[in-house]
């Protein structure tokens, strides 16, 4: 036996061993291996997330292309609307066009007048009264002719009623009429 060491019982030398080793085990674990699981659940996660927000992405960009789609139509339709609004200086040209109108219908004109110049925040409207007599299907066939061959003019006030006697049975009829026009530019600006 050698002094002045201690002895050490092999019971307590892998009772000591065994300890040690479950801490640099454990230590492995915790700082080896658990970071390693965790960081494949994470990537199995976000792969998981990332595939949901590709077909999210996918869901998306097909509405957007559709949304795309309606507003070519929507401006495809818009421009087949577009009313270009003459000029006030247009006056004795759109007369003579309600006249020929209103003649080819068989319908005579006995007052078209011309109202003063309303000016509009965006444009101005001029008002025109007319006044005559006719059929009555040929009135109001001319009313829905006066709509589509003139867009920029409105039907503001309409009367018909009984012609006078004679031979020729029909209606008078007097329309008041917004004929909208561009605002004209002034030069001083």
């Amino acid at each position: 036996m050698s002094r002045g060491r201690p002895q050490f019982q092999h019971k307590e030398v892998d009772t000591v061993a065994c300890v040690m080793a479950l801490a640099i085990a454990s230590t492995a674990f915790w700082f080896g291996v658990k970071p390693v699981l965790l960081s494949e659940e994470d990537t199995r996660r976000l792969g998981s997330q990332m595939q949901q927000s590709n077909v999210q992405l996918e869901d998306a960009q097909s509405q957007f292309r559709q949304v795309r789609r309606e507003i070519k139509t929507i401006r495809a339709r818009l421009e087949q609307l577009a009313i270009v609004l003459d000029a006030p200086d247009q006056l004795a040209s759109r007369q003579d066009e309600i006249s020929r109108v209103f003649h080819e219908a068989g319908l005579t004109i006995n007052q078209l007048s011309v109202g003063t110049v309303e000016r509009g925040e965006l444009l101005d409207v001029i008002p025109l009264r007319l006044s005559g007599s006719g059929a009555f299907p040929a009135v109001v066939a001319t009313m829905h002719t006066v709509r589509e061959v003139f867009p920029d003019m409105a039907v503001t006030l309409f009367q018909i009623g009984a012609a006078g006697g004679g031979e020729k049975r029909g209606v008078g009829f007097s329309f008041d009429i917004a004929w909208y026009v561009g605002r004209e530019v002034d030069d001083q600006g």
